[in-house]
């Protein structure tokens, strides 16, 4: 079935703003048969409905009262914990400085602020935070005193292992509503990516919001995170692509020379040209022509970008386990070296998942990088025959959708 018209309205709704054309263009949409159980559904998994919400309530037309009513409530809940979220990255701010840990912010309400000058408007489930790698055991004590707990709890040989080879971790109070993401670096040792969270800490602006000051990244390191972090979950959110052109928006003065040179250091040029590429898909932003000859001179990006923008709402967050990623990360990498090392690493190297679903004594702790593998192997033949049943039966056909021309 064809969704051309749902996702349409899906892309105008997807910005802090609409100015005219764009008001007059989702009218025109909301006058049309929509399939609003694939809108909402759709607008959910991609962490569209705060805005969805916003610029349905301001335009005149209205859609069918009982799904107009599931949007509402829908953003009201995000709204909610968004505001429980703020009060809480306020209060931990304000702790972490007062024992002289240093910490950035970033993601959940306070990007939302950055973006959408609303702290409400993408979804926010948990808090993020950035320390130095050598802060750990004193940011996790620091959270153990205000009561919150890791999860799950690790021996002592595999938090160390979990540190050396992962980025973050959980912790977890007022059972399940306050959730801390806590990272020491920017992603794990499967995905490599060379952006040391030292650097990007040095690098850091202060941002006010909620009559509070946040270190947070600058504008240039966000802009290569975002495309990292979405490239990392193979675009399996449409918000990811809203949140980089809104950037692009609001920061005209964006040091290029500054975001490019960060990629080649970080061995990040692909992915960064693939993100912009992508944007410029549906949106047109603000960036040199210039940027690309320096990194997609020859348009392997581009084309690539092309070819995700039929499908981009079809598409689900990859799994780090997922055998999709590994393939496609040849494609974005810089180097086929570091696709493979990556690889490698997510093949043998243990995972939270790992250490749950077996208890090992700490003298046996190193059979659980010959556990892994295995347990990687039960899952792929456990889903194996489904796969090859939906590759015979075909995927559903997918819209090209265009760029607005805002």
């Amino acid at each position: 079935m064809s969704y051309s018209l749902e996702n349409d309205l899906l892309i105008l709704i997807a910005r802090s703003e609409l100015n005219q054309n764009l008001r007059d263009r989702v009218s025109a949409l909301l006058n049309k048969p929509l399939d609003w159980n694939y809108v909402i559904q759709t607008a959910e998994h991609h962490g569209l409905i705060p805005l969805l919400h916003k610029h349905l309530s301001s335009l005149p037309e209205t859609t069918n009262k009982s799904y107009s009513r599931a949007i509402e409530d829908d953003a009201f809940r995000n709204t909610q914990e968004s505001l429980y979220l703020t009060g809480q990255l306020v209060r931990l701010n304000r702790q972490f400085r007062a024992a002289g840990i240093r910490v950035l912010a970033f993601k959940g309400p306070l990007l939302s602020q950055i973006l959408y000058g609303d702290g409400s408007l993408r979804r926010a489930g948990d808090l993020d935070l950035l320390i130095e790698p050598d802060d750990f055991k004193r940011a996790k004590e620091l959270l153990e005193s205000l009561g919150y707990r890791m999860t799950p709890q690790l021996s002592k040989a595999a938090e160390a292992s979990h540190f050396r080879s992962h980025c973050e971790i959980q912790f977890v109070k007022d059972q399940g509503f306050s959730v801390v993401d806590l990272h020491w670096e920017l992603t794990p040792k499967t995905f490599k990516f060379n952006l040391p969270a030292a650097d990007v800490i040095k690098d850091s602006q202060v941002i006010d919001f909620s009559g509070e000051s946040f270190e947070t990244f600058s504008n240039e390191d966000l802009v290569l995170y975002q495309c990292m972090h979405a490239a990392k979950h193979l675009w399996g959110r449409y918000e990811w692509i809203c949140a980089i052109a809104e950037l692009l928006r609001k920061n005209e003065f964006v040091n290029w020379d500054q975001v490019v040179a960060k990629a080649t250091k970080s061995r990040g040029e692909r992915i960064l040209a693939l993100g912009l590429r992508l944007v410029q898909q549906f949106y047109d932003v603000p960036v040199p022509q210039s940027v690309f000859e320096r990194i997609d001179a020859e348009g392997r990006m581009l084309s690539m970008a092309i070819d995700l923008t039929p499908t981009i709402f079809g598409r689900r967050i990859a799994h780090p386990e997922s055998s999709e990623l590994g393939i496609y990360n040849f494609k974005i990498m810089d180097r086929k070296r570091d696709a493979f090392l990556s690889l490698t690493r997510a093949v043998f190297l243990p995972t939270l998942a790992d250490w749950e679903s077996i208890k090992l004594p700490p003298a046996l702790h190193s059979l659980y990088y010959v556990y892994r593998p295995l347990r990687l192997l039960k899952i792929y033949l456990s889903i194996f025959p489904q796969k090859l049943r939906t590759h015979r039966l075909g995927q559903p056909n997918s819209q090209v959708v265009h760029s607005d021309g805002a």
